[in-house]
């Protein structure tokens, strides 16, 4: 089976409420249930939460809730254990699970098809995930720090290429989409890698280079800059 699972916990900061905030009038998670709900390839999908609002904004979408435990939904929670939990409680009703599909509920624009992409690359592949990835604007080795006072090579580094062209391309995780092998989501915690441990050894990127696509919402300035992308995409959506 392949499980997605969308974790949307109840006690956001920068942004409170933001995982049903509406968002051109529909909360923000139903961006990402339709979404999944477009893919013929996701066998199931899940919401797992803390909170009540939450679980009935997704199930009036039509998806199934997992409670998720207050200890999985805490600030310095790990989403590791919320993904596991998730399996765990569907594995209990005699399914078995073999891919996970991760989507944020932050990120309300994504490319259709491209989860079906994301998983048929991981299907095919002998890689333990495929995580969609977006461009660095800069190079990562111009970036600085402050010591103290003392504006310092964020690396410890001195830049070592005259030109921005002459850098390495770099990678960061657009967040929008993970798909992962259950032997790497639940195997045992690396001792000093409790970041990443679950991706697996072998990690595949998918580049998603639109800009619109990359955006997670955490903040007021993030809810504007997509309501703006929405609204295009809708406007050319009525002239096709």
């Amino acid at each position: 089976m392949i499980l997605c699972v969308i974790p949307a916990r109840g006690g956001s900061k920068g942004l409170p409420g933001k995982n049903i905030r509406p968002i051109l009038g529909k909360p923000l998670i139903g961006y990402t249930i339709e979404a999944a709900q477009n893919e013929k390839i996701l066998d199931q999908i899940v919401v797992s939460t803390d909170d009540q609002d939450i679980a009935n904004v997704s199930r009036a979408f039509g998806v199934q809730v997992i409670n998720r435990p207050s200890g999985m939904a805490e600030d310095g929670s790990n989403i590791d254990g919320a993904l596991q939990h998730a399996v765990k409680t569907i594995e209990k009703r005699g399914e078995v699970v073999d891919i996970i599909v991760w989507l944020k509920a932050n990120v309300p624009i994504r490319k259709k098809g491209d989860i079906e992409k994301v998983v048929k690359n991981l299907i095919k592949s002998e890689a333990d995930s495929v995580i969609t990835i977006k461009k660095a604007d800069l190079p990562i080795e111009v970036a600085c720090k402050l010591d103290g006072e003392n504006l310092v090579p964020y690396s410890g580094i001195s830049p070592a290429f005259p030109g921005r062209q002459d850098y390495p391309e770099a990678y960061f995780h657009s967040g929008a989409i993970y798909a992962i092998k259950r032997s790497a989501l639940m195997r045992e915690k690396i001792q000093g890698d409790f970041a990443d441990y679950f991706f697996g050894d072998k990690k595949l990127g998918y580049l998603v280079s639109e800009y619109s696509y990359n955006i997670e919402i955490d903040d007021e300035k993030d809810a504007i800059i997509c309501e703006l992308f929405l609204q295009i995409e809708l406007a050319k959506n009525k002239n096709k």
